[in-house]
């Protein structure tokens, strides 16, 4: 699906509107192992995810990687924290997969905002959507098991199950790989 289809579920424009918005992005193509946004950098831009597969990753003090979020074709990515305070990133976003994604730099989502004040509703819709995954996975971290984290990850996100390595999911989870192992094998026979 592109950008404008999936902001077309939200938002009605007409064939202008669309010509207009449709303009301002910029599809990139970015390899396995690249960045979206690099720990350290401002994040200055929106994404669509036409194709592939995205993981947000913390490092801890010891420098283990620690999966925060997992984002797939159909999502919008963007670090919040940094774009709307203009502060450095502490989390990378590692593409899983090669992505394919089409790019709204923040000057020019800030430009679509200003021309299309419906469109101010989408990146709202947006931003509450992140905050529930957010306020949601911080209840679950503090009080459901291991394996109940895992059972509420099968059925929100399968795809994570699919796609992520399990690693990133059992960092995601707050438990150790050897953990996440016991848990699968006790679940899947």
């Amino acid at each position: 699906m592109s950008p404008i289809k999936a902001i077309q579920q939200f938002v009605s424009l007409s064939k202008e509107e669309i010509a207009e918005i449709a303009s301002l992005f910029e599809k990139k193509e970015i390899v396995k192992g690249g960045r979206f946004l690099e720990y350290g950098k401002i994040c200055d831009k929106v994404g669509y995810i036409e194709s592939g597969s995205l993981i947000f990753v913390k490092h801890d003090s010891e420098g283990n990687q620690i999966a925060t979020d997992f984002l797939f074709d159909g999502d919008w990515v963007s670090y919040y924290n940094s774009l709307l305070l203009e502060i450095p990133s502490d989390v990378d976003i590692i593409c899983n997969e090669d992505c394919v994604i089409h790019v709204l730099t923040k000057s020019k989502l800030e430009l679509v905002y200003e021309s299309f004040p419906k469109m101010e509703r989408l990146g709202r819709m947006l931003a509450e959507h992140a905050f529930i995954d957010l306020a949601k996975r911080s209840s679950n971290l503090q009080k459901l098991s291991g394996k109940e984290r895992y059972l509420d990850l099968m059925q929100r996100k399968s795809i994570v199950l699919e796609k992520i390595p399990q690693y990133y999911i059992a960092s995601y989870l707050g438990i150790q790989p050897q953990s996440l192992s016991r848990i699968r094998k006790k679940i899947l026979g």
